[in-house]
């Protein structure tokens, strides 16, 4: 189990299946493996599908931005564009499982983050909750390519834009998170120019996006 990645996501069930002869787990149940790999300190988790990051700087921007949305009134987190970009695939959504200790103590190792295959026939969805409800969205074209700061302004930028010009009394306020094409210095001034006013949102931070809870649910 810890030679290979993908053997980690195999279920207790296929194990026998893998096993060496020499091992004697042909004959052997599900529950006897679960027991087994228990005693020796290992269990089933949910897989993470993107790793926390650990580098102080990222934590002192996590501190910073809950210190300040701690202060947030419900007007305020109403008035807050929570936006992010999903992949629809086909299939169905599951959790992925994943064998790691016991104790938890490496289940964040870049090992055992959940694998991205995109190879897999795939759409981009760009999709906003706001004040409690649905914003603009868009599906991202397979001719259009890959997101790059030009196509970002040109189609979600110029989209919300639009929205905030139909919504003048609102004091909305635009978050994103830190892709490439959102942090680089063309966007920043892109920002500026159409007078979207927008907030540091701090990096590698998925779980402070309300909205990747709605892809879940949505999924789910």
């Amino acid at each position: 189990m810890e030679e290979s990645p993908s053997r980690r996501y195999i279920a207790f069930k296929y194990i026998p299946q893998i096993t060496p002869l020499r091992f004697g787990l042909q004959n052997r149940g599900p529950q006897v493996i679960r027991t087994t790999f228990k005693l020796v300190g290992y269990g089933r988790r949910i897989a993470p599908k993107k790793r926390f990051s650990e580098d102080p700087g990222v934590m002192r921007e996590r501190v910073d931005f809950a210190e300040e949305a701690i202060t947030w009134t419900p007007k305020r987190l109403f008035n807050q564009i929570f936006l992010d970009e999903v992949w629809a695939m086909g299939g169905t959504h599951t959790q992925s499982w994943i064998t790691v200790k016991e104790d938890d103590s490496n289940r964040l190792d870049p090992v055992y983050v959940k694998h991205k295959y995109s190879k897999l026939p795939a759409w981009i969805f760009h999709g906003i909750i706001i004040m409690g409800g649905k914003g603009p969205a868009t599906f991202w074209k397979k001719e259009w390519g890959s997101i790059d700061s030009f196509k970002y302004d040109a189609v979600i930028l110029n989209n919300i834009e639009a929205f905030l010009a139909t919504n003048p009394d609102k004091s909305f306020i635009w978050m994103q998170d830190n892709a490439p094409s959102h942090r680089s210095a063309e966007t920043q001034n892109n920002l500026r120019i159409r007078r979207i006013p927008y907030i540091k949102f701090p990096r590698y931070s998925p779980d402070l996006n309300l909205i990747e809870y709605v892809w879940n649910w949505i999924k789910d």
